[in-house]
C-alpha cells in the first residue's frame, strides 16, 4: 500500500489502497460504502446551507419608523425656537407637510443605498459561498463554532460524523466513483472490453495492488465502489487487478478465470556482477571497475557502480577495449575502500556472473585480501546459456545480448554488462531445453 492521501477522506495518515492516474483511495473509504442510498443532491444542499451561517449577512432592510423619526428629528433642528413653537401651536399643517417631504426624501435615499448594498451582497454572498464550499469539499475549510464543555467554552468542527461521512459520499460523487441513487447495471461485453482497455492504457498495463504486468498474470476489471453500494461504471471507479488481487476484493466466491495463465520465469531476486580488470591474473592486475545490478521479479531496483583506481599502470589495450582511461582513475577510490560496500550491497543474495570463474577470481582476492567472507551462490551464465541455445556458434556475452534481443547501451564496462548479464539470466530460464 502506498503512503498518499486519499481523495475522498483526505487522510495523508492512512495508507491509500488503489492508486492510478486517476484516483487514490483507501480501503476504509471503499468499505464506508454499503447498501445504503443516498441523494447527492440533497446532500450538497444540505452543505450549502450549513455554510450561509459562515458567510457575508444580508443588509438590513430599510426601517419606516426609524426614518420617520429622523425626518422629524431633522426639521426641528433646521427650525429656531421661536419658529418651532410657532409651527406647533399655529402651523401645525405646515410642520407636518415639511416632514413628510423630508421622510419622502429620506426613504427614497434610504431604499437606493439598501438595494445597492443588496447587489454587492449577492455577489458576494454567491462568490464567499463557492469558496467555502470548494474549500470544505477539498478538506481546506471546515467551519468551527464556541461549544461549552467542562471548565469552559472551546471550538469544535460545525458538522458531525455524519455530516463528515456524507461529505466523504458526496466527493466520491464528485469524482465519478458513485451514481445517484439508483444502481447501475453491469455494463456489456463490449463496453467492459472497451473501458479495459483504455484503463490498461492509462495505468500502464499492470494490477493495481501488487504491479504485476499483464504478460505474467491474467487481468480483471474491478470496481473500486461495487455495483450493489451504488457505484459508477465510470471510467474513474475501474482499475485492473491481477487474478489472484480481484479474488482478495470478492471474499466468499472466486472470479472466474478467463483462460490458463503460463507465468514467465525471472530468478526470483538476484545480483548480476560484472568486472572489468587490467588483465587475466588477480595476482598481478587488479579490478578498475566493478558493478553490480540488483534484479527482483525481472525488474533493475537497485545498483552499485564504482571505478576503482588499481595503482599500477592502464594497458592500452584495456583503454582501447574499454574506454576507461588512466585520467578517469586517478581520483577513483581504491578496491579497499569500495569493496566493503560492495560487500553490503549484495548481502546474501545469489551472484550471477558471465564466465564466472574470471570475476570470481578477482572478487574472492580482494575479500582474502581485507578478512571478509563471500560465501555468496553463484550462478554462471555461461553453461546455462551453452545449454540452452547450444545452437549459436558461440556463448560470448555480446553474442547472447544480440541473439536474445536484450536492450543495453554500452558493451565492455561493468554496469552495460552486469545488466545484460541479468536480462540474459531471466531470458535463459524462459527458454525451452533443446533437444
Amino acid at each position: 500500500m502506498n503512503k498518499e492521501k486519499c481523495e475522498i477522506c483526505l487522510n495523508d495518515g492512512r495508507p491509500v489502497k488503489f492508486v492510478t492516474s486517476r484516483i487514490k483511495i483507501c480501503q476504509w473509504c471503499v468499505s464506508l460504502f454499503q447498501e445504503d442510498p443516498y441523494n447527492p443532491a440533497e446532500l450538497e444542499s444540505h452543505f450549502k446551507e450549513g455554510l450561509t451561517d459562515f458567510c457575508i449577512k444580508p443588509p438590513k432592510k430599510v426601517n419606516e419608523n426609524v426614518i420617520r423619526e429622523e425626518a422629524r428629528r431633522d426639521v426641528r433642528q433646521q427650525q429656531s425656537f421661536l419658529e418651532a413653537l410657532y409651527a406647533f401651536f399655529i402651523d401645525s399643517r405646515g410642520r407636518e407637510k415639511k416632514i413628510k417631504q423630508e421622510y419622502i426624501n429620506k426613504l427614497r435615499y434610504a431604499n437606493a443605498e439598501y438595494h445597492n448594498q443588496l447587489r454587492k451582497y449577492a455577489a458576494t454572498y454567491e462568490q464567499e459561498l463557492t469558496d467555502k464550499y470548494r474549500g470544505l469539499m477539498c478538506g481546506e475549510y471546515m467551519p468551527r463554532v464556541l461549544v461549552n464543555i467542562p471548565g469552559g467554552m472551546a471550538y469544535a468542527d460545525f458538522f458531525g460524523s455524519t455530516d463528515k461521512k456524507n461529505l466523504k459520499r458526496l466527493r466520491a460523487f464528485k469524482l465519478g466513483l458513485t451514481s445517484l441513487n439508483a444502481r447501475e447495471e453491469r455494463l456489456d461485453r463490449e463496453e467492459m472490453s472497451a473501458l479495459r482497455t483504455r484503463v490498461a492504457l492509462e495505468d500502464g498495463n499492470c494490477c493495481s495492488l501488487c504491479k504485476k504486468p499483464a504478460n505474467e498474470v491474467e487481468m480483471h476489471l474491478h470496481h473500486i465502489i461495487p455495483l450493489k453500494a451504488f457505484g459508477s461504471n465510470h471510467f474513474n471507479n475501474l482499475v485492473l487487478l491481477c487474478y489472484s488481487c480481484h479474488n482478495k476484493q470478492h471474499p466468499g466466491f472466486n472470479v472466474t478465470r478467463h483462460k490458463p495463465v503460463k507465468r514467465l520465469r525471472t530468478g526470483g531476486e538476484f545480483i548480476a556482477v560484472d568486472t572489468e580488470t587490467t588483465g587475466f591474473s588477480p595476482k598481478k592486475d587488479r579490478i578498475i571497475e566493478i558493478a553490480a545490478v540488483r534484479f527482483k521479479d525481472g525488474i533493475e531496483k537497485d545498483r552499485f557502480v564504482s571505478l576503482v583506481n588499481p595503482h599500477i599502470p592502464l594497458p592500452a589495450k584495456i583503454t582501447k577495449l574499454t574506454g576507461i582511461t588512466g585520467d578517469m582513475l586517478t581520483d577513483a577510490p581504491s578496491i579497499e575502500e569500495i569493496f566493503p560496500h560492495f560487500h553490503q550491497f549484495i548481502g546474501e543474495v545469489p551472484i550471477v556472473c558471465h564466465n564466472a570463474p574470471f570475476d570470481m577470481r578477482f572478487l574472492e582476492s580482494c575479500a582474502n585480501r581485507m578478512g571478509i567472507s563471500l560465501d555468496n551462490e553463484v550462478i554462471d551464465t555461461l553453461p546455462l546459456s551453452r545449454k540452452k541455445l547450444p545452437h549459436l556458434r558461440n556463448h560470448k556475452l555480446q553474442t547472447l545480448v544480440s541473439y536474445l534481443r536484450v536492450d543495453v547501451e554500452g558493451k565492455h564496462r561493468a554496469y552495460a554488462d552486469s545488466f545484460a548479464t541479468g536480462r540474459v539470466y531471466i531470458q535463459c530460464l524462459r527458454t525451452k531445453n533443446s533437444k
